[in-house]
């Protein structure tokens, strides 16, 4: 292509020119082989930035904002055209590049520098060497003026230097070189730096070179290996400026555990970071930190602070900036700390990887020389155990754990080893050598078994084993004492064919000859505890079946009296009428004692299951002893009175000694023994002639027994554990003192022989009392259950003929006068109590006294139970109405009086009862509804509510009055019960209901 005859061109000195030069026409030359140059044409008045050809980035435009005018280079339109071209080829490296002009040497950079400048950007750019970096000055000045002589690049090789960048002077390495930069004239302008920074590779390398030493120790034992280690730290100051190595002595644990200083490096004398055995649970130094360390399982960086003041830094880069603590492990376990002062000039981030290497490598060579030490010390146990083998054996035999005897054939001792002296109970000490010492061991009655066996091992029979008892006793870990029982493997020592000495082995079995015997005497008792519950259910069957018999004979009667023709006969008089109605009341009466009897057989039984369950609860509250008595007695007043039993209660004078009024209790607790003992007494003493049953109670502080006669017997505990409800904080914090009772009968009186048998379940004295006085065994034995349980003990004393007094003690606190304490939160409610006694018949006497009927709600599903409580209620005076579950309830409860929009005509209610399970809504579910509405207002005032339930479990109960009813009636009960208890709840309301209405000014009277 042919070249143009001018070429227009910018002149070098426009941009930015305030002396713009009008351009000349300039004639070509010729060049030295005679061609002629072009003629150049200079294009009038044209501005040209040089600028505009670098690469368009944001580096190259903070390049061009500098202001170069106030550097040593000047400003940009007057930089000559080798500056330019230096210029344009650093900002179009890609590596890491400056250009250092002028004698100055004036930094010009790329972007791929400014990393590398650091903190010097962007002050560095316009600056001189010199001025930025200082520290550098000494080590590249030489290279600018080597550059200079020489006029070939000055080269930088793994050049060591400190930057200051990231906010602290980092130790970096850099590879590169200067190149000299000619003017137009040839003289060296500046120098082209393009460089690498080698930083993390060197840094590596001499870390690695470290490591590679330490892995290799000369010598491998734990000390030598602990001296190696310091020594190969000491190479490397730049990464290591201090360090402490410490050693674990955990032999008696790790709390217990003991950090021993083995070596350091940089400490000096006096330090106290020099402390010797420190504590695991020490707080100096930086236990606590190795402690951390070895929880979280890898190395911890702490910063250095007052502990470390005083320290002779290791290596020039002065103090470090961080401690790391690495936990040195051997396997699973401990075996120390290293602790380091890291690289001043290096993060934290940077130093992980060297810290978690080192604690791999030290780890590693520790562990190597404890294998080795370990291994040393296997192989010299076994050098020494071929060079002492019969020692050996001979310490093997005697320190044995089977008994090991060699006898003369008199039956002196040659050897005998530890564990025969032991096993035999003979003290090494009274060791004899005379005839047949070895046989005074031997139980008596086994000398002949012995003697036996003992002439077969002298005949020459190659062994003999025999099982023989010794006087020594074996404590079993149940009962009394034995004699122990050893297996004894006896075999002679033959020399010439002749038997010279016999060697026995003995091993003591009399822990598998108990526990044989024990499997034997257990396997036994079961089977006598299946015969007592086979006798038991016999027992339940019979007491439950003639009852029902004898209720289906009177059922009967009463409905065939009522059927027969001849009953309702015109002709049949008054007389005949009234003959029927008493024989109906006579049945009626056998069909409530039967009931009655049937109760208390499935009250003990529930009282049975309970105890053996561990479900009984204990509700503490405070009560007088005597009204404890009294009315616990009054439960039996109409039997007593029926059978001509003249009862009593006495009062100790220690109540009054000791100034005991009321006691924190459970009550229902106390009344179930009274109920058991009284029930029993009667049942033994209304068919003798002599008719008396005496109540006594007292108290003392301390041996409760003592308040007893010394010839009571006591029931044997049921548990050796120690139980002691009072200790429970409901019971409060008064005194402990023990309550003693006692209920003395004119009754037929129990053979002393037979006085153990009582307390057992299903048992009673004997055969004839079972069969002539029925029960079913258990009484007495819940009785006993519920005294341990409340820290006491029950017992009897008994002279056939003449009665039997029963005594308990149990263990109370004095009651507080803080109405706060816990014991008196909560009313006692003996809900609990199982009474046999007979009430009277027909309608509650109480019910007289009132003039008002009850109007009631009766909520009940079962049809049968609910047709027969209604007859009876409304023989009591009542006027009934029925819900046959707890929603139809609700939907009556609206037309009723106590409803908020209520009627004219309103259907009167006073009281409700409850069933607790029923269809569609259970009792429980529709309390609460009615307790919410009578809170929201609907219903105008309180309604009395008693759950009717056959739930009595105390969480049943107490979900009941939880839900918000006032009091719960057991199935079965009394009508007449029932209906003095509605009464005291309907009278509690009422008077409730006029307090508040006079409290809110009605007129009342």
């Amino acid at each position: 292509m042919a070249q143009p005859d001018t070429l227009p061109v910018r002149t070098a000195g426009i941009l930015g020119s305030n002396n713009p030069k009008r351009p000349k026409k300039v004639k070509g030359d010729r060049l030295p082989n005679g061609t002629h140059l072009p003629e150049v044409k200079l294009v009038e008045d044209q501005i040209w930035d040089w600028t505009e050809q670098l690469p368009q980035t944001d580096h190259v435009q903070f390049f061009r904002s500098v202001n170069w005018e106030n550097t040593l280079i000047g400003p940009l339109d007057e930089w000559p055209p080798c500056l330019r071209q230096a210029t344009y080829q650093v900002m179009a490296d890609t590596r890491p590049a400056t250009l250092y002009w002028g004698s100055f040497h004036v930094p010009i950079y790329n972007a791929a520098f400014v990393p590398l400048a650091g903190a010097t950007h962007p002050r560095i750019m316009g600056s001189t060497f010199k001025d930025i970096f200082p520290e550098l000055w000494d080590h590249i000045s030489p290279l600018f003026e080597l550059a200079t002589h020489t006029g070939v690049a000055a080269d930088v090789v793994e050049a060591p230097m400190t930057v200051m960048r990231n906010g602290y002077p980092e130790e970096c390495f850099f590879t590169g070189n200067f190149t000299p930069i000619r003017g137009p004239d040839g003289k060296i302008e500046g120098f082209y730096n393009a460089l690498f920074e080698i930083s993390r590779q060197k840094i590596a390398e001499r870390r690695t070179v470290m490591l590679n030493l330490l892995s290799t120790p000369e010598d491998l034992t734990t000390e030598s290996v602990c001296r190696h280690v310091m020594q190969c730290l000491k190479t490397n100051d730049l990464d290591v400026t201090m360090a402490l190595f410490y050693r674990v002595d955990d032999e008696a644990g790790q709390d217990q555990s003991i950090l021993r200083l083995a070596a350091q490096i940089g400490i000096p004398n006096g330090h106290h970071l020099l402390a010797d055995k420190l504590p695991w649970t020490s707080n100096e130094g930086i236990v606590p930190q190795c402690r951390q360390t070895w929880r979280q399982t890898t190395p911890l960086a702490i910063p250095v602070d007052s502990r470390f003041d005083g320290i002779v830094w290791q290596g020039p880069a002065g103090p470090s900036k961080s401690i790391a603590v690495i936990p040195l492990r051997i396997g699973t376990g401990l075996f120390g700390f290293l602790a380091i002062g890291t690289n001043p000039r290096q993060l934290d981030s940077a130093n992980v990887q060297f810290v978690g290497d080192l604690g791999r490598v030290v780890s590693s060579v520790m562990a190597s020389a404890i294998s080795a030490e370990e291994l040393k010390l296997r192989q010299e146990k076994l050098e020494l155990e071929l060079i002492n083998s019969d020692l050996k054996i001979r310490h093997l035999v005697t320190h044995a754990s089977v008994g090991m005897v060699h006898l003369m054939m008199g039956g002196s001792f040659l050897w005998a080893n530890n564990y025969y002296w032991e096993i035999t109970g003979i003290q090494s000490a009274e060791f004899r050598a005379e005839d047949y010492a070895f046989f005074d061991c031997i139980l008596p009655e086994d000398m002949p078994l012995t003697n036996m066996e003992w002439s077969k091992v002298a005949a020459g029979n190659e062994v003999t084993s025999t099982e023989i008892r010794l006087k020594r006793l074996y404590q079993p870990p149940a009962g009394e004492p034995v004699p122990a029982t050893i297996l004894m493997f006896a075999f002679p020592f033959i020399e010439g064919g002749e038997v010279k000495s016999v060697m026995a082995c003995l091993t003591d079995i009399s822990r598998q000859k108990w526990a044989e015997s024990w499997q034997s005497r257990l396997a036994q008792e079961a089977r006598d505890a299946k015969k007592q519950q086979e006798a038991f259910i016999d027992m339940v069957s019979h007491e439950m079946r003639n009852p029902l018999s004898a209720i289906i004979h009177c059922v009967d009667d009463i409905i065939a009296s009522s059927q027969g023709g001849e009953a309702f006969d015109e002709a049949s008089s008054p007389q005949h009428y009234a003959n029927l109605l008493s024989e109906n009341a006579a049945a009626a009466r056998i069909i409530e004692t039967c009931a009655q009897h049937q109760k208390y057989v499935i009250d003990s039984v529930l009282h049975l299951g309970r105890l053996e369950a561990d479900l009984f609860s204990f509700t503490p509250g405070a009560i007088r002893p005597g009204a404890l008595c009294e009315s616990t007695l009054g439960m039996f007043e109409l039997e007593c009175r029926s059978n001509d039993i003249h009862a009593r209660v006495d009062a100790d004078p220690s109540l009054a000694i000791l100034e005991i009024e009321e006691v924190c209790t459970d009550a229902a607790r106390i009344t179930q023994i009274f109920i058991n003992l009284l029930s029993n007494a009667i049942k033994f003493v209304k068919s003798e002639p002599k008719r008396e049953i005496t109540v006594r109670y007292g108290a003392c502080i301390t041996s409760p027994r003592d308040a007893f006669p010394p010839d009571v017997f006591w029931a044997t505990p049921t548990s050796t554990e120690h139980e002691d409800v009072t200790e429970n904080p409901e019971f409060g914090d008064g005194e402990q003192i023990h309550l003693t009772f006692s209920v003395a009968d004119s009754g037929i009186g129990i053979d002393p022989k037979e006085l153990s048998n009582i307390f057992e379940r299903y048992k009673q004295a004997n055969m004839s009392t079972q069969v002539r006085f029925k029960g079913s065994g258990l009484g007495l034995f819940i009785s006993q259950q519920l005294c341990q349980k409340q820290g006491g003990e029950i017992g009897v004393r008994s002279i056939p003929g003449e009665g039997s007094t029963f005594c308990f003690h149990i263990r109370v606190r004095r009651m507080v006068a803080d109405p706060s304490s816990p014991a008196q939160a909560r009313p006692l409610l003996l809900r609990q109590v199982s009474a046999p006694a007979i009430s009277p018949e027909g309608p509650n006497p109480q019910a007289s006294k009132h003039q008002f009927r009850l109007h009631v709600l009766l909520v009940e599903d079962n049809i049968i139970n609910q047709n027969v409580l209604r007859k009876q209620l409304t023989r009591a005076g009542c006027i009934v109405h029925v819900a046959n579950h707890g929603a139809e309830a609700l939907d009556q409860i609206r037309g009723m009086n106590c409803w908020k929009d209520k009627n004219l005509s309103a259907t009167l209610l006073d009281v409700i009862l409850m069933d607790s399970q029923m269809p569609i809504m259970d009792g429980i579910t529709a309390t609460r509804e009615l307790r919410k509405l009578e809170a929201q207002g609907m219903i105008t005032r309180h309604i009395p509510i008693i759950a009717v339930t056959a739930n009595v479990r105390e969480e049943q109960v107490d979900a009941a009055l939880d839900a918000g009813a006032d009091d719960v009636m057991q199935k079965p009960f009394k009508s007449a019960d029932l209906v003095e208890m509605m009464i005291n709840h309907v009278e509690r309301a009422r008077t409730a209901m006029l307090s508040n209405l006079q409290q809110d000014g009605f007129p009342l009277g």
